[in-house]
């Protein structure tokens, strides 16, 4: 283990020798002395230097203190958006999906909102995590498959239009649920848009209500 001695009283005091490891610090003459390989005794001048409150700056911005201090905090109200890392904010995808520990953003959020056209198939699929409101364009007779990635309280709606032709008919997956187990029917003409509104209850029940011709 190295030692260290520090002479504070003495002046000009050499030192004939020291152990392998040694320090000595002779703080009035402003040395420092250690002993090298072969045995010899060597200095060097050591700088001495007063440390002022002067050269601790103030900080200011998102951190601030007063010169000669030490942040501990960040200042209230002083970290701004663009300072937030890219990462941590979450996309329209993230918040439809749900994803944990991310911060939300209005535009965002009212991007999630929009129509997602949903593709058109004998069973249309029901990924609940990609959308809010959709719309589909019905080719042929079809049903509305089994939702999945579903999250208690999600709520939006789904235009469902006919196409030039028209007499398209709607089936529904048994978690869809409408009032007095009545499921309706569609609108026939051809271009007709009905909507479909919905509040998800849990993972096998979905309330909702059509609305017909409403163009």
């Amino acid at each position: 283990m190295a030692t260290i001695q520090i002479n504070r009283t003495k002046t000009g005091v050499v030192p004939v020798s020291l152990a392998d490891g040694e320090l000595y610090i002779d703080q009035l003459n402003g040395k420092m002395y250690w002993t090298d390989a072969t045995g010899v005794v060597r200095n060097t001048a050591l700088l001495v230097t007063t440390i002022t409150a002067a050269q601790m700056p103030a900080l200011t911005g998102d951190v601030t203190s007063l010169m000669g201090t030490v942040a501990t905090t960040i200042a209230a109200g002083a970290v701004t958006f663009a300072k937030l890392a890219a990462a941590a904010v979450a996309t329209t995808a993230q918040f439809l999906a749900n994803t944990a520990s991310k911060l939300l953003t209005t535009d965002q959020v009212w991007a999630a909102a929009s129509f997602v056209a949903l593709p058109d198939a004998v069973t249309i699929a029901m990924d609940m995590s990609t959308f809010i409101n959709a719309s589909v364009t019905l080719a042929g007779n079809r049903t509305l498959g089994h939702p999945y990635n579903v999250k208690a309280g999600q709520a939006g709606s789904i235009l469902v239009k006919q196409d030039g032709y028209g007499s398209r008919t709607l089936t529904f997956h048994s978690y869809w649920k409408f009032a007095g187990g009545t499921v309706p029917s569609l609108s026939t003409s051809a271009g007709a848009v009905d909507r479909l509104d919905y509040l998800v209850v849990d993972s096998t029940h979905i309330h909702a209500s059509l609305t017909r011709a409403v163009a």
